[in-house]
């Protein structure tokens, strides 16, 4: 791609910014004519007075009176909360009743699986797994691509084996902590 095919160049964003000044300029010519055109060299038109005359009630009855309406009463809409459950770690792909929370040192591969429901498509997700005292191994910071619920399943590997100390699983949706795991190697 050459650089006058790359929409960032310096001089294709400076020939941007000149046509909107020229054209905004330009419209506030046509909008200053639009409006004040028609003053221009025009008579002002004289404003009519009006003419107050007295008035004597005709209706000797009782005056009306207003019934209020009662205001609707507004219910709150709930607000949809992502949720989390079912959360297993495994030494190989979990099936239902593998759940471990603790790994012989040296493991390699933990396998982790979870449901997950009202997640917005969009969302900002981050996943993380954090040694304690030693901080973040391993982050993913990105947006959630869907679907809204659903089963899902991570492997955590560490190609010389996994350090022996209490390890931990967060995972957060718009920067609300919704899963916050254990265990220990």
């Amino acid at each position: 791609m050459s650089s006058s095919d790359n929409p960032l160049a310096f001089k294709n964003i400076l020939s941007g910014i000149i046509v909107t000044v020229v054209g905004g300029v330009i419209l506030a010519f046509i909008i200053r004519d639009a409006i004040f055109g028609s003053q221009v060299g025009s008579t002002p038109t004289p404003r009519p007075t009006a003419t107050l005359e007295e008035m004597t009630p005709t209706n000797t009855g009782p005056a009306p009176t207003l019934t209020p309406t009662p205001m609707p009463t507004l219910t709150p809409i709930p607000t949809v909360v992502a949720r989390f459950s079912d959360f297993a770690l495994c030494p190989r792909a979990c099936k239902s009743s593998e759940d471990r929370r603790v790994f012989p040192e040296g493991t390699k591969k933990i396998y982790a699986q979870w449901r997950f429901e009202n997640v917005p498509v969009g969302a900002h997700y981050v996943r993380s797994l954090t040694l304690e005292g030693m901080g973040d191994w391993v982050k993913y910071d990105c947006i959630w691509p869907g679907p809204a619920a659903g089963e899902d399943e991570a492997v955590f590997s560490e190609p010389r084996g996994f350090h022996s100390g209490n390890w931990e699983v967060s995972i957060s949706i718009d920067g609300t902590l919704v899963v916050q795991e254990s265990f220990v190697v």
